[in-house]
């Protein structure tokens, strides 16, 4: 099992609901000192347990789109230099579109993406407000794969969603979303969503969705257990994809 730590490199930035943002407007947003950010990566490098956590020590920058983080190449030098096997970045991936942005972050070292996923298509530009968000996440994939296929490095990008009543109907759509992202993973945070049973058969079907398109779903943050796909009679992932 390969773990990632998450390090917060600041707030806002990144796909959000639209509505649940206005209604809690007024957080502090922006980036985090790269000192702040630095002294999270030296405890976690010092403190990571191979034992408990596995092979690393790995991080996951979260928290505020990396690509609007004007530290972001020192960051990543950073984590390079203290011995972090693995760095993912969580974006909205339409930063890699611009010429030598995928090139550049592999060649600093970053071999994982995480992309936000709340919807599919025009779905997602109307959650998040921002209108050709889900494209250029598509066609920032598609440059981030293409570019580490032409230099033979092996990548792995997983979605990152996010769900609210807001966006739990759009569910479904968005595993299949998610693969055609190039994603092999997703995890469906539910930390926001209501326990009602309707909820409960959103859920469910953007995972048999999700299998379906033979990527590995995980829901966090919802608090009863949910069945898993194979006691629904639907296709199950080999284990080389879990």
């Amino acid at each position: 099992m390969i773990s990632f730590a998450e390090v917060p490199i600041g707030s806002g930035g990144l796909p959000t609901c639209a509505q649940c943002c206005s209604a809690s407007s007024g957080l502090a947003l922006g980036p985090r000192s790269p000192d702040d950010i630095t002294r999270d990566l030296q405890a976690i490098s010092e403190s990571w347990d191979l034992g408990q956590s596995g092979p690393g020590p790995n991080c996951s920058f979260i928290g505020f789109e990396p690509f609007a983080h004007r530290q972001l190449p020192a960051l990543i030098g950073t984590a390079v230099s203290l011995g972090y096997e693995r760095i993912r970045l969580r974006t909205d991936a339409g930063a890699l579109t611009r010429p030598g942005n995928a090139e550049g972050i592999l060649g600093a070292g970053v071999h994982h993406l995480e992309v936000v996923v709340l919807a599919a298509d025009d779905a997602h530009d109307r959650l998040t407000a921002r209108s050709g968000l889900f494209k250029a996440a598509e066609e920032g994939c598609a440059a981030f794969l293409s570019a580490a296929g032409a230099e033979g490095v092996s990548v792995a990008v997983s979605a990152y969603v996010p769900v609210c009543r807001h966006s739990v109907a759009c569910l479904p759509l968005a595993a299949a979303a998610v693969a055609r992202l190039g994603a092999a993973s997703m995890l469906v945070d539910a930390s926001g969503l209501p326990g009602t049973a309707e909820n409960r058969t959103h859920l469910i079907a953007a995972l048999d969705t999700a299998t379906t398109n033979r990527v590995a779903a995980t829901v966090t943050g919802w608090g009863r257990p949910l069945p898993p796909p194979w006691s629904r009679g639907v296709w199950q992932p080999p284990q080389g994809l879990l």
